[in-house]
């Protein structure tokens, strides 16, 4: 089996052309490795016994359940299904496009433009009739954008609901604003003191959103696949601080899932 070489990044400024498994300072030439030595050695958790390793999926920004599906497919063939079963939900936010959003005052306005415009022709076909969806809707504040408050809050609540009906999950997938409502469900139940209700995160494109200065962290073991191109890149910082417990593995194809050699027959899409 091909298995291609990431760098991995333990500081934003420290790289190294294999992928490794930080945790014991070894070499790791497979992905499932990397989930294997994660899970067992950075968290004190027992082995999933007796049923399938469930995966939680969670979609972009303005896509939905069946372009995730396309997103993973190869991934999920590395992973094979004998051990594995994926959850596929939709976000609980209706998508429509907007470039009249666009806020005058910001010029770059980066993500947001790919947010707002009409989805290609090609994202439509692999939705396959299914409306767009998003976790929550991204409006103009001041000279730059923000989520929707409100919407924002819906999306926790109904991560946190969904997650509690599917349990158990023993990691989440997420991508671009999935992340970040992934990593909200996390900071509340460390706030709340309650345990964490998956073992493993495994983020692409994802930053952490604004959760405050505090000392504590969450320390769930957490792998981050993102670009230096990627406008989220700068926030790898913050991200550190908030969970320490993680891998950054890095490809040069910018937002989105890596689509070139040698990255993308591991982990994929367009």
């Amino acid at each position: 089996m091909y298995v291609p070489q990431f760098e991995c990044v333990c500081e934003p400024v420290s790289t190294s052309p294999w992928l490794c498994d930080v945790s014991v300072g070894r070499k790791v030439d497979n992905l499932r490795l990397v989930l294997a030595a994660m899970c067992s050695m950075r968290m004190e958790t027992q082995p999933v016994q007796g049923r399938k390793v469930r995966i939680l999926a969670l979609h972009g920004g303005a896509s939905n359940s069946n372009i995730m599906k396309f997103q993973t497919a190869q991934f999920r063939k590395v992973l094979g299904a004998d051990d594995f079963e994926w959850l596929f939900p939709d976000g609980p936010e209706p998508w429509e496009p907007g470039l009249e959003r666009l806020n005058p005052r910001c010029p770059d306005h980066g993500g947001e433009l790919v947010f707002f415009q009409e989805r290609p022709e090609f994202e439509k076909r692999l939705a396959k009739g299914q409306p767009f969806r998003s976790w929550f809707d991204i409006e103009a504040w001041g000279d730059h954008y923000r989520a929707n408050p409100e919407s924002f809050k819906r999306a926790v609540e109904w991560l946190h609901k969904y997650i509690e009906e599917k349990s158990p999950i023993d990691a989440v997938v997420a991508f671009a604003q999935a992340a970040v409502v992934t990593c909200m469900v996390l900071e509340e139940r460390r706030v709340s003191g309650s345990t964490y209700p998956w073992r493993l995160n495994m983020l692409f494109s994802g930053t952490p959103p604004e959760m405050g200065v505090h000392q504590d962290t969450i320390s769930l073991p957490t792998i981050l696949i993102t670009s230096p191109s990627d406008l989220g890149y700068k926030h790898l910082g913050m991200l550190f601080r908030i969970l320490p417990n993680t891998v950054v593995l890095e490809h040069q194809d910018g937002f989105g899932f890596p689509g070139r050699p040698p990255h993308a027959p591991l982990i994929i899409i367009y």
